[in-house]
């Protein structure tokens, strides 16, 4: 039974922070300052040089002259993106195999993919993997990061914090721990695609033998797919959407 529970929190949370992320008010992507200082939100779905079709929340549609608009700014900033760490983790776990609790400490590598949005908040799966003496581990779970104050995957730095929730699978053992492993750090970036962190976090296991908390340090890199300043320019200088 507890075997079952386990999965079954880990695809829920799983489920609820990716959705939550990918389905957020799926309409409002754009916003358009119009010349009179009103402005109307949605998603752009055609434009030319004499208007834009944008797409409301409601599902309605508006023609827009340009004649009438100031300028279109981004409003969702949704894009892929990936990313990846090393750094040095010190793991508590419970070895079935041995039947006692291990603190592994040892250098790790993980890979993350998922959405961004909004400009300040990332969901994403990710994987990581140590090979700690004496038996290699193993986490795969769901993330989010959140940028503080004005901080976002835009801005030229800012700090964030966030968590995740991971299946932890040992060598030898017959099942994987869950653990919850809040975080935090300093983002700096490169160029309108790359961005470099470095990143604190704690290690909180679940209904675990071993009752140990654990921490790491590591630095990272993220790749963020979409160059919005480009999209943006491209709508506003030549009227039509850029297919980037």
């Amino acid at each position: 039974m507890q075997y079952y529970l386990k999965y079954s929190l880990f695809i829920f949370l799983s489920v609820f922070i990716l959705t939550g992320c990918v389905n957020y008010r799926k309409n409002i992507n754009d916003e358009v300052v119009l010349k009179d200082g009103n402005t109307q939100t949605g998603t752009i779905i055609a434009c030319d040089s004499l208007k834009v079709k944008l797409k409301k929340i409601d599902e309605s549609i508006s023609i827009l002259p340009w004649s009438t608009i100031d300028s279109i700014k981004g409003k969702k900033f949704k894009t892929l993106w990936l990313g990846a760490n090393v750094g040095y983790y010190n793991t508590p776990y419970f070895s079935v195999f041995r039947n006692q609790g291990i603190d592994a400490k040892q250098v790790g590598f993980q890979g993350k993919v998922g959405m961004a949005i909004r400009g300040n908040r990332l969901a994403y799966i990710s994987l990581m993997h140590s090979p700690a003496k004496p038996y290699a581990i193993t986490k795969f779970g769901v993330g989010y990061q959140r940028y503080l104050g004005k901080g976002t995957y835009l801005n030229r730095k800012g700090y964030f914090v966030g968590g995740e929730f991971n299946l932890m699978g040992v060598k030898y053992n017959n099942g994987a721990q869950m653990a919850l492993e809040p975080f935090f750090g300093y983002e700096r970036k490169c160029n309108v695609h790359i961005r470099l962190h470095f990143k604190l976090g704690l290690q909180f296991n679940i209904s675990n033998k071993n009752n140990h908390s654990g921490a790491n340090a590591s630095i990272g890199i993220h790749f963020i797919k979409k160059d919005f300043k480009a999209y943006y320019n491209t709508i506003n200088k030549e009227h039509r959407i850029a297919r980037n």
